[in-house]
């Protein structure tokens, strides 16, 4: 005959469940250890992880406002009107520019713009903008709807400049370049608004000269 456990009166089984515990308890007081990841190491892994992702959207930040710069002095616009091909404010611009947070998105629609017009782009601001501008902004309004394959093939290949920055801007001391936002302070006509860039004065360094 089969004999059945009964149930203690605490609620336990004695069917085998409250073996398998005491099986388990003993294991842990023996020190035995699950293969699974313990806390502290998964923590490590996060922060390891969280380092990774800042450094690479510090890197995308920094290359995210080279490129603003690259496309003002591609083109010559005024904040407003390159805002207006981005399809953004001009507070956003200067938000970006002044290196607040922007989104991945915002990051890949100035890469694509910057690409569509370094191809574009005519070595000089006033060619590449006669362009852009030409048969009622058709260049610009391509560009602007994001179709940036069938703006380079209306406006074809252009010999571009490094960077987009016109050689007239060249700091010819020591064959040196200013900063991009000197050259845009100094190439612009505009007022800047909301604390915009200025250029830099340049003062001689190291002590004066004896005779």
């Amino acid at each position: 005959m089969t004999a059945h456990r009964k149930f203690s009166s605490s609620g336990t089984s004695h069917t085998g469940f409250g073996d398998r515990l005491d099986f388990l308890q003993v294991r842990r007081h023996q020190g035995f250890r699950a293969s699974s990841p313990t806390t502290s190491t998964l923590l490590d892994m996060q922060r390891t992880e969280t380092d990774e992702e800042r450094l690479e959207a510090a890197a995308n930040s920094a290359t995210f406002i080279t490129q603003i710069g690259q496309l003002k002095m591609m083109t010559g616009y005024t904040w407003d009107r390159l805002a207006e091909l981005l399809s953004c404010s001009r507070q956003s611009l200067y938000n970006w520019r002044d290196g607040l947070v922007v989104t991945d998105a915002n990051i890949r629609a100035v890469q694509r713009m910057h690409e569509a017009l370094a191809f574009i782009d005519r070595g000089d601001p006033t060619e590449t903008r006669a362009i852009l501008e030409a048969s009622g902004a058709l260049i610009f309004k391509t560009l602007k709807t994001g179709d940036f394959d069938g703006a380079k093939r209306a406006a074809g290949q252009g010999r571009g400049s490094v960077h987009g920055r016109p050689s007239h801007l060249v700091n010819g001391a020591g064959e040196l370049q200013d900063h991009w936002t000197d050259r845009i302070a100094a190439s612009s006509d505009e007022t800047f608004e909301n604390g915009g860039f200025k250029p830099r004065k340049t003062s001689r360094r190291g002590p004066p000269r004896t005779k």
